[in-house]
């Protein structure tokens, strides 16, 4: 990105969007690309650059601020040349320029931005048709001795922070004008005689003219008057379209007869059609711009339309153009009138604004609302599903649960059932002493029931009565280790410890005993038997 001070000059086509509505895409096509080629084709100087096309629009940038006004005034020349060439006026084309000067951005694509970027586009959408308007920067900038303009005064710009003096770019040089000024003055200083001699040779010359011009020539003439007498009949009978009518054959026989444009423009302004009639007057102004009636009934137009910047700008023109005093007055009326519905109009797009964004406020605020409520309404129907799930969870898990305990009561039943008949088949082959048969079906047994105390205190019996003291030692601790505060298992494994010689441990299992113990007569059995067991040792 690098920093330049340079012209920017805004051009862009009047018409454009109504235009292209009423060509077929290939028209469109090749009429964009002719303006393309024209454009360029003045890029061609030094200090010239082709920035980019908007569509209907094209950026051009200049080193010489002088160089892009004259730019600007042989556009508009030359396009005016090629439209008075044209047998249809609708292929007319006209360019509004806006052209200011300053510092810019550029990056690395060739593209600007800035402030005079912004100043001259603005400049140029309230440019009128065909004319070139440029800002005070420019201006003060140029070489001031080879263009001549009009002040147009300050104005405001939207997105512009202070108001930017407009010119408008005026045709011819200003020394051309200063000649002028200066013959005048010697002209007055001429005797009076002189003026005198002058007039009347002006006079022999116009009678000599008019009695040498031909007969069909003075015929063409009075037809010429005798019609535009009609269409004025017919415009203050309020026949618009029979004025129109006539006008349009006329200019078939006469295309040369200017005003019949004006006519027809502003018949179609009475009719209320006034893109017709802009481009009615539009086309009288561009043949015969010294007719100051054109220029008022655009202003007409314009107003009507709400493009109140035009129609003012149109109207100061018209007032320049205009010698009856009492129809100045009534354009100057009609300028305070414009500014009046300016300043209406604008407070009225701001009040409409600020109705549009308070009402934009309030359906956002509505629709933020809507969007909790619904969530809301989603959240407690989420919730009232899952109330509803849990809840049939819960039965289902209940149903489980009861079908569960049914399962296990009756798996417990048959068990329990098995077990009995398996613990009773055990008892009997313990009344029969056949203890090796007793610790087989007992191990079955502990496996299916290994929490079962009794069962195991069997079977540890069993291994003591086979003297597998080991394996009764075994099996005695683990219904110990399951239930340690039971006295009378720890009196069984002081027995299995004094059967296998163990006297120590027989001792401290009987003391076991003893702290666990209530019965009295119990504990002295054992305190008799630890005494024995001493003895033994």
């Amino acid at each position: 990105m690098r920093r330049k001070t340079l012209t920017i000059l805004f051009a862009d086509v009047q018409g454009y969007t109504m235009r292209t509505a009423r060509q077929t895409r290939e028209q469109n096509e090749q009429f964009i690309n002719e303006i393309r080629s024209f454009i360029k084709s003045h890029t061609e100087k030094a200090g010239v650059n082709f920035v980019k096309s908007l569509g209907d629009g094209f950026l051009l940038t200049f080193e010489s601020p002088t160089d892009a006004v004259v730019c600007g005034q042989e556009i508009q020349a030359q396009i005016k040349q090629r439209n008075s060439n044209l047998t249809d006026r609708f292929n007319a084309i006209r360019f509004r320029i806006g052209i200011s000067t300053g510092e810019v951005n550029i990056d690395d694509n060739g593209d600007v931005y800035g402030n005079a970027v912004n100043i001259a586009a603005r400049i140029q959408a309230f440019a009128s048709p065909s004319d070139v308007f440029i800002s005070e920067s420019t201006y003060l900038a140029m070489n001031r001795s080879e263009v001549n303009v009009m002040d147009l005064g300050p104005q405001k710009f939207k997105n512009v922070l202070h108001d930017v003096r407009v010119y408008r770019v005026l045709h011819g040089r200003p020394d051309m004008d200063d000649f002028s000024s200066e013959m005048s003055e010697k002209k007055s200083s001429l005797p009076t005689i002189f003026f005198t001699f002058i007039i009347i040779l002006l006079v022999a010359l116009v009678l000599l003219f008019i009695f040498h011009e031909p007969t069909q020539q003075l015929f063409r003439n009075k037809q010429t008057q005798n019609t535009s007498e009609e269409i004025t009949q017919l415009m203050n009978e309020g026949n618009y379209r029979a004025a129109i009518d006539l006008a349009k054959k006329s200019l078939e026989e006469n295309p040369a007869e200017v005003h019949l444009y004006a006519a027809i423009g502003e018949a179609y302004l009475k009719l209320r059609n006034y893109a017709k009639a802009e481009d009615y007057l539009q086309e009288a102004i561009d043949l015969n711009s010294k007719d100051a009636m054109p220029f008022f009934n655009i202003a007409l137009v314009f107003e009507e339309t709400a493009r109140y910047n035009d129609a003012l700008l149109t109207l100061g023109i018209y007032i320049n153009k205009e010698a009856n005093e009492f129809k100045k007055k009534k354009a100057l009326q009609m300028m305070h009138d414009i500014e009046n519905k300016k300043v209406a109009t604008r407070a009225a797009e701001e009040h409409k604004e600020k109705d549009r964004l308070e009402r934009e406020n309030r359906e956002r605020a509505l629709q933020e609302r809507e969007r909790e409520l619904r969530a809301r309404e989603q959240l407690e129907r989420e919730e009232r599903a899952r109330t509803i799930e849990e809840k049939e969870l819960d039965l289902e898990r209940q149903q489980l649960k009861i079908e569960f305990q049914q399962q296990k009561q009756s798996i417990q039943q048959q068990s329990s059932q098995k077990f009995a008949d398996q613990e009773a088949q055990l008892n009997q082959l313990v009344r029969d002493g056949d203890f090796d048969e007793v610790t087989e079906l007992g191990e079955k047994m502990l496996k299916k029931d290994p929490h079962n105390i009794k069962l195991r205190g069997i079977v540890s019996d069993a291994y003591l009565k086979v003297r597998d003291y080991y394996r009764a030692k075994q099996h005695m601790q683990q219904a110990i280790n399951k239930r340690p505060g039971r006295a009378n298992l720890y009196a069984k494994m002081a027995v299995i410890h004094e059967k296998a010689a163990e006297y120590e441990e027989a001792i401290d299992m009987l003391n076991e005993y003893i702290a666990r113990e209530t019965s009295g007569y119990k504990i002295e059995q054992a305190v008799k038997m630890i005494n024995r067991l001493k003895e033994k040792l």
